[in-house]
């Protein structure tokens, strides 16, 4: 019989905003006022804070409930074995209950703004703040390998009362932060520990300056410090780029594989966009791995260029600010994401009281299609105009059409494939999804 497969373009375009249907979406309800923390299990779980309060969903977001009060909440963490984190000025909160209960425990005199397991039971937290007469300051890290009970202040190789505005974890356990000071950067910047904090290096970050800017640059605060699956270290700040004390404002975007990492080799960059100067690129905060191969990020800024940043499959950076709002400050902040095993994707945004979702990233095709139809789809990724082959299993003879539809559900292409299931690739550049006639997705490629 002949099978009838769809093509759905899922993103059009190299770069530029997503134009589609309103890309956030809110939940039922979100009490509390501003969010400071996000965190999720089991799928409809969800816990956020706001300044005072943590709330509990225990059914995706459809109703909550305050589950803790405190004088002041920065951030909230779940680790894997259901801990619950919460950071407040000099002490962390503890809930093993999933929130029944809760205890704290000083750690200092500076707020506690970020937590980052690394391996197994290994949980750091990161302090700082920004004082208007020290400018940048806290007490650094500290470690628990209790499940909160104790914390160990963990400070060596740092500046003194540093504060912590990055801090992330890769699948070996190593640890890398990044200490903020718009005062000595030279000083200052990304530091790594491969003993869970026992003792830190600071790593000279050196670029290819393609004879514009200096090689060496010099972190004055990060907004973003992620690492990938692959344990690629994905790194953005403001900095400067100099040999001596004058220098060039930079705003970059870098990544650099752990295995490199502590070597005299270059960071790449990763270009995001927005500004003619390669240098002065749009600075990313914290950047989610979804597990289909998509990415969400988030720029800070006013409405005109604050935004989402999204990227589909690994492909390009678009920014989406549909169904985004403000926060209280009237600006767009950094964002926090939290993922469901079905790629359902919740999201708050600094101080702004709504608690968004998005089904951008569901993951039917990467979970079911190649599974369900064992369908081979070669060369992907292919270049506009290349012929494309889909093989399909043995008991289906062949292709009677595909169409080519675009985000907003309209048909632009409509064509009969060539025999052998061969068709040339649309010259419009994107991420396709394959279908069936019954709608399942079944397959993608990327045409570039």
């Amino acid at each position: 019989m002949k099978t009838t497969l769809i093509l759905l373009v899922a993103i059009i375009g190299f770069a530029g905003n997503i134009h589609a249907q309103k890309f956030w979406l809110t939940t039922y309800e979100f009490p509390g006022g501003p969010k400071t923390g996000l965190a999720g299990m089991q799928d409809s779980v969800l816990f956020y804070s706001t300044p005072s309060m943590v709330f509990r969903s225990s059914n995706a977001g459809q109703h909550f409930d305050t589950i803790f009060t405190a004088s002041r909440l920065y951030t909230l963490f779940l680790d894997p074995s259901h801990v619950l984190y919460g950071g407040g000025n000099g002490k962390i909160f503890v809930s093993m209950d999933l929130g029944l209960t809760w205890d704290s425990v000083v750690v200092g005199s500076y707020p506690v703004v970020m937590f980052q397991e690394a391996g197994s039971g290994n949980i750091f937290a990161a302090t700082g703040t920004s004082d208007m007469v020290e400018g940048y300051v806290g007490d650094g890290i500290f470690y628990s390998s209790d499940a909160g009970k104790h914390w160990q202040q963990r400070n060596t190789g740092l500046p003194i009362k540093p504060f912590v505005d990055r801090l992330a974890a890769d699948s070996h356990g190593r640890v890398y932060i990044t200490i903020a000071d718009d005062q000595a950067p030279d000083t200052k910047g990304l530091f790594v520990s491969d003993d869970l904090g026992l003792t830190w290096q600071h790593e000279q970050i050196v670029i290819d300056g393609a004879n514009t800017i200096e090689n060496t640059v010099f972190i004055s605060s990060a907004s973003g410090l992620s690492v990938s699956p692959d344990d690629s270290v994905y790194l953005s700040f403001e900095g400067i780029a100099r040999a001596d004390a004058s220098g060039v404002l930079v705003h970059l975007n870098l990544v650099k594989h752990r295995d490199e990492i502590g070597k005299p080799t270059q960071w790449q960059r990763m270009q995001v966009g927005g500004t003619g100067s390669w240098w002065y690129d749009a600075q990313l905060n914290n950047i989610h791995f979804a597990r289909n191969g998509d990415r969400y990020s988030s720029r800070t800024g006013t409405a005109t260029f604050g935004a989402t940043y999204f990227m589909r499959h690994g492909a390009w950076w678009q920014s989406t600010d549909r169904g985004l709002g403000l926060d209280a400050t009237g600006m767009r902040s950094e964002q926090t994401f939290y993922e469901t095993s079905t790629g359902k994707i919740y999201m708050i945004q600094a101080y702004d009281e709504r608690l968004y979702w998005a089904d951008t990233s569901t993951l039917a095709v990467d979970r079911n299609s190649q599974k369900l139809l064992k369908v081979s789809i070669y060369p992907n990724p292919v270049q506009h105009g290349e012929q494309v082959r889909i093989e399909l299993p043995l008991d289906v003879a062949g292709l009677s059409s595909i169409r080519t539809i675009n985000s907003l559900g309209q048909e632009v292409l409509w064509f009969e494939p060539r025999s052998g299931n061969t068709f040339v690739a649309p010259a419009a550049r994107g991420v396709y999804l394959v279908h069936s006639e019954t709608g399942q997705p079944i397959g993608r490629f990327v045409v570039y």
